[in-house]
Protein backbone atom coordinates (compact mmCIF):
# COMPACT_ATOMS: atom_id res chain seq x y z
CA UNK A 1 0.00 0.00 0.00
CA UNK A 2 2.90 2.34 0.71
CA UNK A 3 4.32 1.76 -2.79
CA UNK A 4 0.94 2.57 -4.36
CA UNK A 5 0.76 5.73 -2.25
CA UNK A 6 4.23 6.89 -3.32
CA UNK A 7 3.54 6.17 -7.00
CA UNK A 8 0.23 7.97 -6.72
CA UNK A 9 1.87 11.02 -5.18
CA UNK A 10 4.40 11.17 -8.02
CA UNK A 11 1.70 10.73 -10.68
CA UNK A 12 -0.61 13.27 -9.03
CA UNK A 13 2.17 15.86 -8.91
CA UNK A 14 3.04 15.24 -12.56
CA UNK A 15 -0.61 15.48 -13.54
CA UNK A 16 -1.06 18.72 -11.61
CA UNK A 17 1.94 20.29 -13.32
CA UNK A 18 1.08 19.14 -16.86
CA UNK A 19 -2.65 18.88 -17.33
CA UNK A 20 -4.59 21.23 -15.06
CA UNK A 21 -7.94 21.31 -13.33
CA UNK A 22 -9.65 18.23 -14.81
CA UNK A 23 -6.82 16.03 -13.64
CA UNK A 24 -6.79 17.56 -10.19
CA UNK A 25 -10.48 16.67 -9.80
CA UNK A 26 -9.88 13.18 -11.19
CA UNK A 27 -6.98 12.71 -8.76
CA UNK A 28 -9.10 13.86 -5.81
CA UNK A 29 -11.73 11.24 -6.66
CA UNK A 30 -9.04 8.56 -7.12
CA UNK A 31 -7.26 9.26 -3.84
CA UNK A 32 -10.60 9.66 -2.08
CA UNK A 33 -11.44 6.09 -3.06
CA UNK A 34 -8.04 4.90 -1.80
CA UNK A 35 -8.59 6.73 1.48
CA UNK A 36 -12.03 5.13 1.80
CA UNK A 37 -10.48 1.68 1.30
CA UNK A 38 -7.91 2.40 3.99
CA UNK A 39 -10.40 3.88 6.48
CA UNK A 40 -12.93 1.09 5.97
CA UNK A 41 -10.12 -1.48 6.18
CA UNK A 42 -11.07 -3.15 2.91
CA UNK A 43 -8.03 -5.35 2.58
CA UNK A 44 -9.88 -8.11 0.77
CA UNK A 45 -9.33 -9.07 -2.81
CA UNK A 46 -12.20 -6.96 -4.17
CA UNK A 47 -10.85 -3.78 -2.59
CA UNK A 48 -7.34 -4.34 -3.92
CA UNK A 49 -8.59 -5.23 -7.40
CA UNK A 50 -10.66 -2.03 -7.53
CA UNK A 51 -7.68 -0.02 -6.28
CA UNK A 52 -5.34 -1.38 -8.94
CA UNK A 53 -7.94 -0.94 -11.69
CA UNK A 54 -8.35 2.72 -10.74
CA UNK A 55 -4.58 3.16 -10.65
CA UNK A 56 -4.16 1.60 -14.11
CA UNK A 57 -6.99 3.69 -15.58
CA UNK A 58 -5.43 6.88 -14.21
CA UNK A 59 -2.09 5.99 -15.77
CA UNK A 60 -3.59 5.11 -19.16
CA UNK A 61 -5.68 8.27 -19.34
CA UNK A 62 -2.66 10.36 -18.35
CA UNK A 63 -0.51 8.77 -21.06
CA UNK A 64 -3.26 9.27 -23.66
CA UNK A 65 -3.70 12.92 -22.69
CA UNK A 66 0.04 13.66 -22.89
CA UNK A 67 0.42 11.89 -26.25
CA UNK A 68 -2.60 13.71 -27.68
CA UNK A 69 -1.30 17.06 -26.44
CA UNK A 70 2.11 16.60 -28.12
CA UNK A 71 0.60 15.95 -31.58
Amino acid sequence: MIIVGILGLIISTTVLLTCGVFWVLFGIVFWGVILAFMLLDLNGSYGMVALYILFIVLNLVLIYKIIRRKK
